[in-house]
């Protein structure tokens, strides 16, 4: 299937995320942070990326922009439990706006998260 790189600094997110895309016949690796996401894509290219947006070192948005930099046509999922960022806009619109091709709020369900990841390795 795919190869998934998944970006958060919450630890029960990141093994559920491997459980459930695993399930889907899927190769899931996970970072902790996006100076860790970075590094790893270095070494193998995902396919797709999900990545949280509020994290500890390097945050979402910078990780989207530095992705996008770097492999413009890299498919991206952001997630995000809420929050503002600047003014009134919120993490997930600032990362539509720098390039993440869709974006969940948490919590989402598995199943729309497989959906979206099957449309994106199918294109």
């Amino acid at each position: 299937m795919a190869y998934i790189l998944v970006i958060d600094d919450d630890y029960q997110f990141r093994k559920l995320m491997n459980i459930v895309l695993t399930q889907e016949g899927h190769e899931v690796a996970a970072a902790s942070d996006g100076y860790v996401g970075l590094a790893m894509c270095l070494d193998h290219l995902p396919d797709v990326v999900v990545t949280d947006m509020i994290m500890p070192n390097k945050e979402g948005l910078g990780t989207i922009i530095d992705l996008k930099k770097e492999y413009p046509n890299l498919k991206i999922i952001a997630v995000s439990g809420g929050g503002c960022s600047h003014g009134s806009e919120d993490y997930l619109e600032l990362a539509e706006k720098h390039g993440a091709d869709f974006c969940f709020s948490k919590p989402f369900k598995a199943k729309d998260l497989v959906s979206v990841v099957g449309e994106m390795v199918a294109n």
